[in-house]
């Protein structure tokens, strides 16, 4: 078509819509705020009047009886209160009324009876308290009535008697506290009926019984707890039903099987806390169902498989934890679905295998904190995805769904972000880099030695000591360095002595005499750091052993603990000389010591035995079974722990060593015993090996320091000489002199 005849259709088509538009104004008259009452004539061709915020407070009497021609009138907030009987008198061929935005309380009977043709009457915005019988009398052709957003309370009995072509009553948003199956009875050609938002709270059984064409039944916005199973007998013709924003707890078995051309289904907004097996059959016709907002927590398997052409399934703000995939077996063109505003943690890892022809997903405000990253794979027309308002673990776990979602051309509607670890919060999954993504490591569990403190415990047991009384004094004199090895629990921390000349008197209660002393012969002799040991001391009693004193001397530079011999009540005063720069480390070892018995003589009044070493020897004084012995600490005494420290000299410091725990002989170990003393040797062992091959490493990285170090020094010493030497050359300067004339 040539540019110039779409031009002329244009305007052709232009002037034809103004004609009409003409001709539409000529026959309507509307009449705004500056009226105050009706007009008495309008034109002929007049056949729609309109009052828009008119100050018309009554509609008298005989209105419009010069006005026979009009098809509609409307009152729309015209502040009118009152209608008088017979105030559509002479309208006989008037379609359609509307009184709506007014403060009209109460209408007359018979105030229609006027108007038979009539077809529509709305009465909507008012404030309407109640509706008599007789109110609609003469409206046998009325096909809708709009009485919704009103105050109405009760209605009487066969008020809609007559209305035989009704075809929709709008009740919705009034005070009905029960509505009556009188009222219906006789609306054979009902087709919609809304109660919606009133105060009702049950529904008569047979309420619907009557009402064989209805397409559609709006219940919502109630508070109906329960649904009879024999509400819906006539499902042929209904093709919505709304029964959201009720108390409803449950629902009859099979109540929406049979309805072949419902089209929209709502329980939103309802206090569900689980679906009946087969509640649902065939419905060819549904494209949505809603069961958002109310208290499910699970689904029985196939619940959904009759509705195979439902293409929105709504399940959001409910109380689901997880979903699994027989929840949407059977929904075969499933478009949409919305699960957000749940609780849901995680999802089963087919959940989405039926789930094909999925397009939007939305999983916003969960409990999810990670995906699998293959879980929407299935998903091969997904367009649309809502992840956001999740607390998702940005942690290695997320690594494959994050690769998933950079990869993927699904939009995401939100952003989804991080809300753990806490160095990643807020920030979006999609930015993170994969590096980023680290799961913490548990931190290595540490086990802790424990350790024996060391407890004086004397242990008195009673013997017979057969004592001899020739000799007066038993003096025992080592001429080689030995050390005498005391029989005393093996301890599992080490105290350095150190000894200070001081004077110590003990007091001991039992009588005791020293019968045995064990003698190690050339033990390998070192000295530790810290030595801690328990002496576990035995008392050997005697007849009559009159004041027995042991006097301990110490030649420097040794330092000697003696064992005291006492009788009760005698007091016995030990003495101990050390000289001051002069000090010992006292060290336990494991060598298997050879045991020498040596009788001590006791002759009454004293008895006196002296022991006396050549340096550099270290002694233990040893006490065997039956014996007491006391150990005097010159530092710090506790109850149970005797702790001293010692500080030596370097020059007479011996090399130090590692010693091991060893059983004593004095009590036989048990098994247990035995096996931790083998345990603590072992570590000990390992520790040492360990410290060993570390210093080995230590004196290699420093020889090899130093001599790195030394090369070093040696290259720039070399570079400096180098630097410094200056080679001569033989050099000439020659200068001349030209002489030009001026």
């Amino acid at each position: 078509m040539p540019r110039g005849g779409i031009i002329a259709l244009f305007l052709s088509l232009l002037l034809e819509f103004s004609l009409t538009q003409e001709e539409n104004k000529d026959h309507q008259a509307a009449f705004s705020k500056s009226v105050t009452a009706i007009p008495y004539s309008v034109k002929p061709v007049v056949t729609e009047v309109f009052f828009v915020e008119s100050k018309i407070k009554t509609i008298p009497k005989a209105a419009f009886v010069r006005n026979p021609q009009l098809l509609k009138v409307e009152f729309m907030k015209t502040e009118t209160s009152t209608v008088e009987l017979g105030a559509f008198e002479g309208l006989i061929n008037l379609k359609s009324i509307e009184i709506s935005n007014n403060p009209l309380t109460s209408l007359p009977l018979g105030v229609f009876i006027d108007v038979t043709n009539l077809e529509e009457l709305v009465l909507k915005f008012n404030q309407l308290r109640g509706l008599e019988n007789g109110l609609f009398e003469g409206l046998q052709k009325l096909q809708t009535l709009q009485l919704h957003e009103n105050e109405i309370e009760s209605i009487e009995d066969h008020t809609f008697d007559g209305l035989d072509n009704l075809a929709m009553l709008h009740l919705g948003k009034n005070n009905l506290a029960a509505v009556s199956t009188e009222w219906f009875s006789h609306l054979s050609k009902l087709r919609v009926i809304r109660l919606y938002e009133n105060k009702l709270t049950s529904v008569p059984e047979d309420l619907f019984k009557n009402l064989p064409n209805l397409e559609e039944i709006a219940l919502q916005g109630n508070q109906i707890t329960e649904l009879s199973p024999n509400l819906l007998p006539n499902k042929e013709k209904l093709a919505k039903l709304f029964l959201d924003h009720n108390l409803l707890t449950s629902l009859p078995e099979g109540y929406f099987v049979g309805f072949p051309k419902l089209k929209a289904l709502t329980l939103r907004n309802n206090e569900l806390k689980s679906l009946p097996e087969g509640l649902f059959g065939e419905m060819p016709k549904l494209s949505e169902l809603s069961l958002q907002q109310n208290n499910l927590s699970t689904l029985p398997a196939g619940v959904f498989s009759p509705l195979k052409k439902v293409r929105k399934l709504d399940l959001s703000k409910n109380q689901f934890v997880t979903l699994s995939a027989d929840y949407f077996e059977g929904p075969e063109r499933l478009t949409e679905l919305n699960v957000q505003n749940n609780k849901i943690q995680s999802l089963d890892s087919q959940v989405f295998e039926n789930l094909k022809t999925l397009t939007t997903l939305k999983l916003a405000h969960n409990n999810l904190q990670t995906l699998p990253g293959d879980i929407f794979e299935p998903l091969t027309k997904l367009t649309k995805l809502d992840l956001s308002n999740n607390p998702w673990n940005c942690d290695c776990n997320l690594i494959d769904l994050h690769i998933w979602m950079k990869s993927t051309s699904v939009k995401f509607t939100s952003a989804a972000v991080c809300e753990h670890p806490e160095n990643l919060r807020g920030q979006e999954i999609i930015s993170v880099t994969e590096d980023q993504f680290i799961c913490p490591t548990r931190a290595p569990t540490t086990t802790s030695l424990a350790t024996t403190t060391p407890t004086t415990r004397p242990t008195t047991k009673p013997t017979t000591t057969m004592l001899q009384t020739t000799a007066p004094t038993t003096t025992l004199t080592t001429t080689q360095p030995i050390t005498t090895v005391s029989t005393t629990t093996p301890a599992t921390t080490s105290t350095t002595m150190s000894t200070i000349p001081i004077i110590t008197t003990t007091t001991s209660t039992p009588t005791t005499t020293p019968t045995t002393t064990t003698t190690t012969p050339k033990p390998t002799t070192t000295s530790m750091a810290t030595t801690t040991f328990t002496p576990t001391t035995s008392a050997t009693s005697t007849p009559t052993v009159p004041l027995p004193t042991t006097a301990l001397t110490t030649t420097p530079p040794t330092t000697t603990t003696t064992a005291l011999t006492t009788t009760p009540p005698t007091t016995t005063t030990t003495a101990l000389t050390t000289t001051p720069p002069t000090t010992t480390t006292t060290a336990l070892t494991t060598t298997p010591p050879t045991t020498t018995t040596t009788a001590l003589t006791t002759t009454p009044p004293t008895t006196t035995t002296a022991l006396t070493t050549t340096p550099p020897t270290t002694t233990s004084i040893t006490t065997t079974k039956k014996t007491t012995t006391t150990l005097t600490t010159p530092t710090t005494t506790q109850p149970t722990t005797t702790t001293t420290t010692t500080t030596t000299t370097p020059p007479l410091t011996p090399p130090v060593s590692f010693t091991c725990p060893f059983e004593t002989a004095d009590s036989e170990p048990t098994s247990a015993y035995v096996h931790q003393a083998s345990l603590n040797v072992q570590q000990c062992k390992s520790r040492m090996m360990i410290y060993m091959a570390l210093a080995v490493v230590e004196i290699a990285c420093t020889v090899v320091l130093a001599k790195f170090t030394f090369t070093l020094y040696c290259l720039l010493q070399h570079r400096e000489r180098m630097n410094h030497r200056v080679k001569l050359t033989h050099f000439s300067y020659r200068k001349e002199v030209i002489l030009r004339p001026m």
